[in-house]
């Protein structure tokens, strides 16, 4: 289809280094019972995994090019609102959910 439109499709994590990148972000979903104390526990302990966890995420060399605080990308192993430089956002949005930020579109498949 891109093809037929004179288009281009490139899921590489920053096919363009003068544009945004593309990545997979993980939603996590919390029902109504859940308070904002238990999302802030599963936030922090997202993060604190998330070195141990990188390179699932970020396999290849290519996947750190994405990250560049010019771009709206995770520059900071955190947690925030409504904040795009966080890892691990945590929006005002119903139903409540986090969103983790870092993965490549092309993580390891375990």
């Amino acid at each position: 289809m891109a093809q037929q439109l004179n288009g281009y499709i490139d899921f590489s994590p920053k096919p363009f280094l003068d544009d945004y990148g593309n990545s997979m972000h993980f939603h996590i979903n919390f029902n109504s019972e859940f308070n904002d104390y238990y999302i802030i526990l599963a936030a922090q302990g997202l993060c604190h995994y998330m070195l141990d966890t990188l390179l699932a995420f970020m396999p290849t060399t290519l996947d750190y090019s994405r990250i560049n605080k010019k771009f709206m990308a995770p520059t900071h192993i955190s947690y925030g609102g409504n904040n795009r430089s966080v890892a691990v956002r945590t929006p005002n949005a119903f139903p409540k959910r986090l969103e983790h930020r870092l993965s490549s579109p092309k993580p390891i498949h375990i």
